[in-house]
């Protein structure tokens, strides 16, 4: 069900990344641009909202879809070919449910982060075409600066470096 293990390392890592995201888009962006950010932003709180009350809502029933299928899992036929009486009994009703349960909550953190992940991506894409546009905004001011000599005085007779 899960395809890799919780890491909260990079958990911390994404989540203060995306409130960096956030942070400098709230300062930098204008017009159009944070038009299309506070769509994005909320299409995923959204999103999130909705998983997180489709799992607060199937959670029981999450649980047993996984439990049968760890007792499907543990159940099979395996090729040891030991006696079972040598074997280990995989049948452990108690720990069944709680592996259950932890795998429905792996899976539940790992959408979470996936979304979050998404949202990382789309605001960085956001920010890195505003940031485009923004300097191409002020191409023209820099070279008209660069064209225009404002020195006063006798910094004007001096030869400019370039």
């Amino acid at each position: 069900m899960t395809s890799q293990p919780f890491n909260l390392s990079n958990q911390i890592r994404q989540t203060f990344k995306l409130a960096s995201l956030r942070h400098e888009a709230a300062k930098n962006l204008r017009g159009e641009d944070q038009v299309a950010y506070s769509k994005v932003v909320m299409a995923y709180a959204e999103q999130r909202k909705s998983e997180i009350q489709t799992y607060q809502n199937e959670y029981q029933t999450r649980v047993e879809v996984e439990r049968k299928r760890l007792i499907d899992k543990a159940g099979e036929k395996n090729k040891t070919f030991q006696h079972r009486w040598f074997g280990a009994d995989k049948f452990d009703k108690a720990a069944i449910t709680r592996q259950a349960h932890r795998n429905v909550r792996q899976d539940h953190e790992s959408t979470l982060a996936r979304l979050d992940r998404q949202e990382t991506e789309t605001v960085d894409g956001l920010l890195e075409k505003a940031g485009h546009r923004e300097a191409l905004r002020e191409k023209p001011m820099r070279d008209f600066q660069k064209a225009v000599d404002r020195r006063q005085g006798q910094d004007r007779r001096k030869p400019r470096v370039r």
